[in-house]
């Protein structure tokens, strides 16, 4: 499978998105389970991760503080669901100081699949949505980010 993004809406809206590293499997799981180094590449274009702490275990918090281009700064947190390294990371999703959807909170399921030759294919299932509109800014979102992971994994 490519890389794909898709918004589902069968059992409620449902986010998607499929993308394949150049790294090993460890490598990219280990991306997500730190500060400094979710630090380096959280938000798409000129968002940038300026505060935050994470505490990487099973009912553990997280939380980041960005800056963005177009709604200033905003936080985000949450709590870690399951950690089983290097395969899968669940976690709650929560916006805070963002009007239209802080009351939401979102949960998101990381999938992490070994493709052989220091290849590894990643899927993001986040659930929870409260409109379509949402999904679709956090689809773009994350695939931003996920362009800013690509280098970052190369320089690790």
């Amino acid at each position: 499978m490519s890389d794909s993004t898709t918004i589902n809406e069968a059992d409620g809206l449902s986010l998607e998105i499929t993308r394949r590293f150049n790294a090993p499997r460890q490598a990219v799981f280990d991306a997500w389970s730190t500060y400094d180094a979710i630090a380096q590449w959280m938000g798409p274009g000129h968002c940038n991760v300026f505060a935050g702490e994470v505490d990487f275990r099973v009912g553990g918090t997280y939380r980041f503080e960005m800056t963005t281009d177009t709604i200033g700064n905003v936080a985000v947190g949450g709590t870690y669901r399951e950690i089983s390294p290097p395969e899968k990371l669940a976690f709650s999703w929560k916006w805070e100081q963002h009007e239209e959807i802080s009351n939401a909170e979102m949960e998101i399921v990381l999938e992490f699949i070994d493709l052989g030759n220091d290849e590894t294919e990643m899927r993001l299932t986040q659930t929870g949505f409260p409109e379509r509109e949402v999904a679709e800014n956090h689809g773009e979102g994350w695939n931003g980010s996920f362009d800013k992971l690509a280098p970052y994994l190369a320089g690790t």
